[in-house]
């Protein structure tokens, strides 16, 4: 090819990462229980609670900050937001020009409820419309043949979670199941790290990757 397309932008925009998990969590702990027909126990869900953080002590909603070893990524890429309730991370906008680019977005995951919290899944849903989790959109002038080849080098890591990482990639999505715990009253430090990894293929051009949302479910119970 006779362009120069060694210094072309592109833009990965992570749509939401949210933390729908907590409603399976409720589900198994509100249950009704029945005893001897005489009594009704029903616990509180209100005592099952996991959220995201800015602060590892207390429950703090706000804004997180992008890191890089490249600054200008870091300068280009958005702050992520902590929903109030601290249910939702949203607005993970990050800015590429090559492969082999990374951003991280670190946090917190804490449980202040009264009973440990169990890893059950992790799931990336399809992104808003499509019919995939992860689409790659070129903007007008660009390869759509290139942007798909380079769409698969496109992927979103979280640590911290798990024992191993949870991978979301164009070819994989991860579902886990363990008895990972997150103690009550205690919190584990959560990266998210959005990645044109290193062996991806260079587009002529900007476009612009989706992700889906994330969901990441707890559970009160170990098994």
């Amino acid at each position: 090819m006779g362009k120069n397309i060694k210094n072309k932008k592109i833009i990965v925009v992570l749509l939401l990462l949210s933390i729908m998990c907590l409603s399976i969590g409720f589900a198994l702990f509100s249950s009704t229980l029945n005893i001897n027909s005489e009594a009704t126990v029903t616990p509180d869900a209100s005592g099952f609670n996991v959220s995201f953080s800015t602060s590892s002590s207390e429950l703090i909603n706000g804004q997180i900050e992008p890191t890089s070893n490249d600054n200008e990524l870091t300068l280009n890429s958005s702050s992520a937001s902590i929903s109030e309730d601290g249910k939702t991370i949203s607005n993970l906008n990050v800015y590429f020009t090559e492969p082999g680019q990374n951003v991280d977005y670190n946090f917190y995951l804490l449980n202040v409820g009264q009973y440990d919290a169990y890893l059950r899944s992790a799931q990336m849903h399809n992104a808003n419309g499509y019919s995939s989790p992860i689409v790659c959109i070129p903007e007008e002038g660009t390869t759509d043949d290139l942007v798909q080849k380079a769409c698969k080098a496109m992927s979103v890591e979280i640590t911290g979670i798990a024992v191993t990482n949870i991978k979301f990639s164009p070819n994989f999505i991860f579902s886990y199941q363990n008895n990972n715990a997150i103690l009550k009253n205690s919190f584990i430090p959560v990266t998210v790290k959005v990645s044109y990894n290193s062996n991806g293929v260079r587009a002529d051009g900007p476009f612009t990757v989706k992700f889906g949302n994330i969901s990441i479910g707890f559970s009160s119970v170990s098994s």
